[in-house]
């Protein structure tokens, strides 16, 4: 007999291929979205609307459920306490609505929970808004007293991104804006960090994975990829930081909206490097190289007339 898993973030886009691979793999599906039909494809799934930030909408939505995946947060705000409202309390709200039937809890965290560094093994700690709250998060995770995963992607990207998309028009329109920096990247292709996510169901309990696609990119050798994929000729212009602060300081009025604010500011100006260790030692390894992934989602956005909007 398959398992019940409930799935929140079903609508987003981890969310979304999380949702495809769980059907895919044979589980029994639970979709939590806050608007009914939110869902951006026909899953075979039950559709449930509620709302972690609504203790009253949770109430009896993890009955008869054996594994619960919490995928939804929030990543972008031009308001600090809404990190924590969403993220931490958001959380909190639906550990305490739990049924006793859940056996797994599986929370999706974030590399800036960890927190920036150069190399793997480095201790760090997380310095915007948006770490910490997922920081806090993870540590009421950590209280349950039933099996729990605690997973940290990286930067994701791949099919309705909308947050790398922005570089890919930009240089689709001949341009690449880069920070002045040496600053490295752990990435991974959305379709990667959902196949972690089954890996944990069946194999981690009491685990904090980080995961990334096996290798620290050079930023400045992701954007030079993404050129060659998407427009040759498109000219390199790199920002200094001191340029960034600048603009740090000006999106705190909201002009630039929620995609650039101060908090993705302050993590833009460090490096990101997953320690993928432990999940690697113990089977998991990504399929997707950095070139073929992101060749990959060009294609999607051009096949999807992205480009075009």
């Amino acid at each position: 007999m398959s398992e019940t898993v409930l799935l929140t973030g079903a609508s987003g886009f981890l969310g979304t291929a999380v949702a495809e691979l769980l059907i895919e793999n044979g589980y029994r599906l639970k979709c939590m979205v806050r608007k009914k039909g939110s869902l951006r494809k026909r899953f075979l799934c039950e559709e449930i609307v509620a709302d972690i930030n609504k203790p009253d909408s949770l109430s009896g939505i993890s009955k008869s459920t054996d594994i619960v995946v919490h995928v939804a947060g929030l990543t972008k705000s031009l308001k600090s306490s809404e990190f924590y409202k969403v993220n931490y309390e958001g959380t909190k709200n639906l550990i305490n609505s739990l049924d006793k039937s859940v056996k797994h809890f599986i929370y999706i965290s974030s590399l800036s929970a960890a927190g920036p560094r150069k190399k793997p093994k480095e201790k760090s700690f997380p310095v915007s808004h948006y770490g910490k709250s997922k920081l806090l998060a993870e540590k009421e995770t950590e209280k349950l007293k039933i099996s729990k995963t605690i997973i940290r992607p990286p930067a994701l990207y791949g099919p309705y991104d909308k947050d790398f998309f922005t570089v890919f028009r930009s240089i689709k329109k001949g341009y690449a804006l880069i920070p002045k920096s040496e600053n490295f990247l752990s990435l991974m292709h959305v379709k990667d960090a959902a196949r972690a996510v089954i890996f944990a169901i069946k194999n981690g309990k009491n685990r904090i994975y980080e995961i990334d696609d096996g290798a620290a990119h050079k930023q400045l050798d992701i954007i030079r990829t993404i050129i060659q994929i998407v427009n040759p000729k498109a000219r390199l212009i790199s920002v200094p930081i001191a340029l960034i602060n600048m603009i740090k300081i000006v999106s705190c009025t909201g002009i630039f909206g929620a995609l650039i604010n101060p908090d993705k500011l302050t993590e833009s100006k460090h490096s990101w490097v997953a320690d993928s260790s432990l999940i690697a030692s113990e089977g998991f390894l990504p399929k997707i190289t950095l070139e073929d992934g992101l060749r990959a989602v060009s294609q999607w956005y051009e096949n999807n007339n992205w480009y075009k909007k």
